[in-house]
């Protein structure tokens, strides 16, 4: 007889499904701990099927309007906490003034995933391994966070505490992330490495590059995820670049730099990699990243995997 997959369930719970923020952040303060907020499900509902987190109460965001959507103001734009990954592939003037934005939502996943899951549930996720978080450090984004008390925001870099873990007390959501707009000649390149297409990450660059009318670098962030169980910023890569011509040698020798800023930190070690493997790619992303975008090719479709 052949074997069949055992079929998994979650554990009961009730569920709820707020017209309104007001009324969401209302049921997260009555249950505390033991809801969870759902809003594209990507990566709750397979934990709950698991029955690797057990919540009593589903508080379902997923319509909230107040959430969703894109806007442009005359010093940021604002991204609705279930704007979906898809619903981002789609504008096209944003990826356009945001190489970086186009990179990355590009090399989410697949089609159903990016489809289906939000920005606002890759951050609160706060897996180690996923994109966003760096994105949005390197682009010096704001989280915005409406809670009983009201709204609050936070910075990119601070939004996490540690793996799995956020700052977001258990009355809080997410509600829209501020990036402010770019000034002066940017580039941006999102460069991974993952086993396969829409694997989970071995390792991540985030590069945002400001250039000056003489053709040097005025300002760089460069953030690297998914190594270990915090973002890390490559402030010796940056302070490398700064003031600089962007041409092969410069870039080789910044890259090069990146090492330094992985001393002291815990790099991640599992069945997608060894610490070793990842921290030799670190400066070889970095390098890629920073390539991609001085030269504007877009990694749509790519990953650090398979890029020469």
């Amino acid at each position: 007889m052949p074997l069949r997959a055992k079929k998994v369930y979650p554990a009961q719970f009730v569920y709820e499904k707020p017209a309104s923020i007001e009324e969401a952040v209302a049921l997260l303060d009555r249950y505390k701990e033991d809801a969870r907020p759902l809003a594209g499900g990507m990566s709750l509902v397979p934990l709950m099927k698991l029955r690797l987190i057990q919540p009593q109460y589903i508080v379902d965001i997923s319509k909230i309007q107040e959430l969703r959507g894109i806007r442009k103001t005359s010093s940021h734009v604002e991204i609705g906490a279930i704007t979906t990954n898809s619903e981002i592939q789609d504008t096209d003037w944003l990826l356009s003034e945001f190489p970086l934005i186009r990179d990355t939502v590009h090399l989410i996943g697949d089609v159903q995933v990016r489809n289906l899951g939000t920005i606002g549930g890759n951050i609160s996720d706060a897996d180690p391994s996923l994109d966003w978080l760096p994105t949005l450090i390197a682009l010096e984004s704001d989280i915005v966070i409406r809670g009983v008390k009201g709204e609050r925001t936070v910075a990119a870099g601070d939004f996490l505490v540690e793996p799995y873990t956020t700052v977001l007390a258990p009355d809080e959501l997410v509600t829209s992330i501020r990036i402010p707009l770019p000034k002066g000649k940017t580039h941006g390149a999102h460069i991974k490495i993952e086993r396969r297409t829409g694997d989970f990450a071995v390792a991540i660059a985030a590069c945002q590059l400001t250039l000056d009318g003489s053709g040097k670098c005025s300002k760089a962030r460069i953030v690297i995820g998914a190594v270990s169980p915090l973002p890390v910023r490559a402030v010796s890569t940056e302070k490398e670049l700064a003031g600089k011509i962007l041409n092969e040698s410069t870039i080789a020798s910044a890259a090069e730099k990146s090492k330094n800023d992985l001393e002291g930190a815990d790099i991640l070690s599992d069945v997608k990699a060894t610490a070793e493997y990842r921290t030799a790619m670190v400066p070889v992303i970095v390098k890629r990243s920073i390539i991609s975008a001085v030269t504007g090719q877009s990694t749509e479709g790519k990953s650090g995997a398979h890029r020469d």
